[in-house]
Order: structure tokens, then sequence, then C-alpha cells
């Protein structure tokens, strides 16, 4: 578990204005988009590698993640490279459970970005694991989605507060860059790749800068929408 935390961690960021000013249609074309690769996916099991260091550690490993939209669930298996089992995640609905398998520790907790599981733990919102596992930006609340002209991002708001950012690449083509300021948390996605029209990028990176952590992942293969047994979130 010491893994996760190190990764789910607190520490501020500051956004980057834009390289170009992207027109009004683009920005359109890409709130489109987002909405499209959103609504579209259903379900997703992805496989891959992951790399996961700090300033004292560096653990690789292998995962695997089965997800679907609705009901929200979500379970991840994360494998040492030697071979051994380190974290199973399982999500159901909005109950959370971390099983800890190298320290042989249990925790529970409750989704959202605001809470924190067994009050050690940061918070963890779906979005948050949605976009991480399916490699691709998932918008916290579509109905609070904007475009800063200023900061040339999309950005989510509640009550004055930023709660998410989706800055564009330098080319105002893809959005490519996720950031929660509560949480402190950056995600950049690269190597796009299309599956029967839903994108996904083949490079994931999650890190904290001030906290010099980071969790590198490499999809190996992602498929989409296909019916999952319920049973295996049992």
């Amino acid at each position: 578990m010491a893994c996760l935390v190190m990764v789910f961690s607190c520490a501020p960021i500051k956004t980057r204005q834009g390289a170009v000013r992207i027109p009004e249609k683009k920005i359109r074309e890409l709130s489109a988009q987002l909405d499209f690769q959103s609504r579209g996916v259903k379900s997703f099991i992805t496989t891959g590698r992951m790399v996961i260091s700090n300033t004292t550690q560096r653990i690789p490993a292998t995962f695997l993640c089965v997800a679907t939209r609705e009901p929200f669930r979500l379970k991840a298996e994360v494998i040492h490279t030697w071979g051994f089992p380190l974290v199973n995640i399982l999500v159901n609905g909005e109950h959370v459970t971390i099983d800890d398998l190298y320290h042989k520790r249990r925790y529970h907790g409750q989704l959202g970005i605001h809470g924190a599981i067994a009050r050690k733990l940061p918070p963890l919102d779906k979005t948050l694991l949605w976009s991480i596992m399916r490699a691709y930006p998932e918008v916290l609340d579509r109905e609070r989605l904007s475009w800063s002209h200023t900061q040339q991002t999309f950005i989510v708001t509640n009550g004055g507060d930023t709660e998410q950012l989706i800055p564009v690449d330098s080319e105002g083509a893809f959005p490519s860059t996720v950031i929660y300021p509560h949480l402190g948390l950056k995600l950049r996605f690269s190597g796009l790749k299309s599956n029967h029209g839903f994108i996904y990028a083949s490079h994931v990176d999650v890190s904290y800068p001030e906290k010099e952590s980071e969790m590198q992942i490499t999809i190996k293969e992602i498929i989409f929408n296909k019916e999952i047994d319920p049973g295996l979130f049992n």
C-alpha cells in the first residue's frame, strides 16, 4: 500500500497557459470529443505495466483492471514484476476496499474528491480512477464544464473553487492532461491510439511534482464495451 499512498498524496499544482489560442469551433469539437469518448464507453478491460517511484524507491509492476460505468464498479489487481501480489482495489458503487496484500492490511472508504479512506489515505474519485485506467480524460461533471479563455483550458468549478482542469496539447488537438487542484494530482496522456473509434493513450503518467513521486503506466491492451460478469466484483 505504501506505493499507492506515495502517489495519492497532496501537493499544489499550477496550470500553464496553452501555447496557442484555440478557435471557438475547435473548442466545441474538443468538448464534443470528451463527451463522445465518455458516453460511448460503458465498460473496459485494461492490462499493462506500471512503475511507481519517488526519491527512495522504484516499484515495477503489472496490472489488470476491469470496470463498468453503470453501475460504477472497478476492480484492479497489481502484481510486482517479481511475481508477488501487491494491491487489490475494488470499487462497488461508492464503496472502496483496498487490500494491501504485501503488508496484509485492508482499508475501507467512500469515493469522493473531498473525502478520505480509513482516515489515512487521500481521496479517490471515480473520474480519477476511470481516467487513469481507461487511459483518457474523464470530466468530473459535464454540467459544470466550461472553457477558460485566459488559461486556454477546460475547467470544472464548484462554488467558485476549481475542482478539475483539462488542458489540451500544444497543438490544441487533444485534451492531454487532467489536473485535480484539491489533490495536487496531474495526469498526462500520450501515445494516442484508437480502438473501434474510442481513443486511448498508450502511456499515462500520474505525478506529484512537489512530492517528487510518479506513477508511469504503459497500456498493453484495452478492450471496450465487453459484457462483464458482475460476479467479478464480489
